[in-house]
């Protein structure tokens, strides 16, 4: 049996199921609110989640009551539920383990002050010059004794300018065939003092800085701080690494 109401045909007694979306044209029937709070550890992260969910439920409406009713009806029914939702709060934490710091390696600028030609060189003046000394903390002097000078504000600042300086080194010459170890003992020693060059502390040096002339009977050398000074005596101030 039908009813006519007001134009409107309803079934008589008939209750709809509405959702309150549908109902008032909301566009959501739940509200999800999520809180962090943080807490770091060196290695470990631990969020702590708050999870609040509002769970708006079906409601029975009577189809005919919402129309008589009008605007009052629709507030009742917000009210209604309202007071049916529910909600639920929940907690739970999320670890996260964060990588440990890496230390890169340190990187070192290593700057090279002397060449190849350096080495031939001082390899040339010590062959003339203690090329015979069976000594190789005696020959070694000869080389640091061009390197003092190079440090030194006195003579030129390049090591090829303080062996061909006039009148210094009379056994230096050009033409010269350098012996095998004497390149090797020139070359030990410019590599020590690159070393120190570049910061490092206990090279290996067998001549302190201070000393800056030799002479030689062309058996030994003697190396002084002045021209003709006291020379200087071998180990007394710095242990030689050539000696086992």
């Amino acid at each position: 049996m039908k009813k006519r109401i007001n134009g409107y045909i309803y079934k008589k007694q008939l209750k709809i199921r509405y959702s309150l979306v549908k109902l008032l044209g909301l566009a959501t029937v739940l509200a999800l609110f999520i809180g962090t709070t943080m807490i770091t550890t060196p290695d470990i992260n631990v969020t702590t989640v708050t999870k609040t969910t509002v769970i708006m439920e079906d409601i029975d409406v009577d189809a005919s009551k919402l129309l008589a009713g009008g605007t009052l009806k629709v507030a009742e029914i917000i009210k209604d539920a309202n007071e049916k939702a529910t909600i639920k709060v929940e907690q739970f934490e999320v670890k996260t383990r964060t990588s440990a710091p890496v230390e890169l390696p340190k990187i070192e600028t290593i700057t090279k002050y002397y060449t190849e030609q350096d080495v031939i060189e001082v390899a040339k003046l010590l062959t003339k010059e203690g090329g015979g000394i069976p000594s190789d903390t005696e020959q070694s002097g000869v080389p640091w004794i061009v390197l003092n000078r190079v440090k030194s504000p006195s003579f030129p600042n390049t090591i090829h300018g303080v062996i061909t300086q006039s009148n210094q080194f009379e056994g230096w010459h050009e033409e010269t065939v350098p012996y095998d170890h004497c390149i090797e003992i020139a070359r030990d020693v410019l590599e020590r003092w690159n070393r120190e060059m570049n910061g490092e502390i206990n090279v290996g040096r067998t001549l302190p800085e201070e000393y800056l002339y030799f002479t030689g009977d062309g058996v030994h050398n003697y190396f002084t701080i002045v021209q003709f000074g006291t020379p200087y005596v071998w180990g007394s101030k710095l242990p030689s690494p050539y000696e086992t």
